[in-house]
């Protein structure tokens, strides 16, 4: 008995310093992962801020989508380097739909809504919408990926993006979440 004590007397440093090593080396991978996930907080935000600041000063979706291209890319490019494969992929996807020949109607580019003459008909303006329709889908699709990074581990729904999620999400579950 006195000999199985020696033996956890003389292996209890050495777990004690295996497990101090764990830890540390645990943490310091927590500490990682907190300052990139803060870092791709800055990122997104920074995408973000320059989609709502996109102008379509041009005179067609052609124009406008090339210069929202241009100005989105560099965004992109942070994303593809430091956010998870789904972020990168839906930024990547939202890029490409401002290139296509969704913006094109009878091989010529389709013209803004604000450069038609007055007034413009309806099926012109259901033209552009439609069109556009790819970009606005593709930006949903990459918020609701950003939010599924940055917020994992919170109390906060990632799915909810938009009004139109929630009423959805109300209409198919009969009342609010917060009254479920």
């Amino acid at each position: 008995m006195d000999s199985v004590v020696a033996i956890v007397q003389s292996v209890a440093p050495f777990i004690a310093l295996v497990w101090a090593i764990y830890a540390f080396y645990d943490a310091r991978k927590s500490d990682r992962d907190d300052a990139l996930r803060v870092e791709r907080q800055s990122v997104y935000q920074s995408y973000l801020k320059e989609i709502h600041a996109l102008q379509r000063p041009h005179r067609t979706l052609v124009e406008n989508g090339a210069e929202s291209f241009s100005r989105l890319s560099p965004h992109h490019q942070m994303v593809a380097l430091i956010a998870p494969d789904p972020v990168a992929r839906a930024s990547l996807e939202y890029l490409s739909t401002f290139i296509g020949s969704h913006l094109y109607k009878d091989d010529q580019p389709m013209i803004e809504l604000s450069e038609r003459t007055l007034p413009v008909a309806k099926k012109d303006i259901d033209e552009v919408i439609d069109a556009m329709e790819p970009t606005r889908s593709a930006l949903k699709a990459l918020i609701i990926a950003m939010r599924k990074d940055t917020l994992q581990g919170t109390k906060v729904d990632p799915r909810l993006t938009d009004i139109d999620e929630l009423e959805k999400r109300i209409g198919e579950e009969g009342r609010p979440p917060e009254q479920r």
